[in-house]
């Protein structure tokens, strides 16, 4: 697929299994990858677990540049929306490069 010149690619579904980091280490220089944020954890995750969750993303998507955040699948209509508002102000955070380590978590409230 790669190979057929495409520019991204949004398909890193972390409900199949996949795995950003071995996709960005196979195709990250050739690739923009876009999403793999577990949209389990906006439905069921406690604040914890949304900032773990964004934290694991960039870590693994963003080094090197060519990392778009995206959950990896369509938000449900079970998706809390208190966790939905978490996870875009922990990526409010983290999301210019070049990318830096160190961010504490949002605390759980309106933003």
């Amino acid at each position: 697929m790669v190979d057929t010149g495409i520019d991204a690619y949004q398909g890193i579904d972390a409900l199949a299994g996949m795995r950003l980091d071995y996709v960005k280490e196979k195709f990250g220089d050739r690739l923009c990858l876009i999403g793999n944020f577990n949209p389990r954890i906006l439905e069921y995750g406690g604040a914890e677990d949304v900032f773990r969750e964004v934290i694991r993303c960039f870590h693994q998507g963003a080094p090197g540049g060519g990392y778009v955040f995206s959950t990896s699948a369509n938000a449900s209509v079970n998706t809390n929306a208190d966790n939905f508002l978490l996870m875009l102000g922990n990526v409010r955070k983290l999301r210019r490069y070049p990318y830096r380590h160190g961010f504490r978590l949002i605390a759980k409230k309106r933003l």
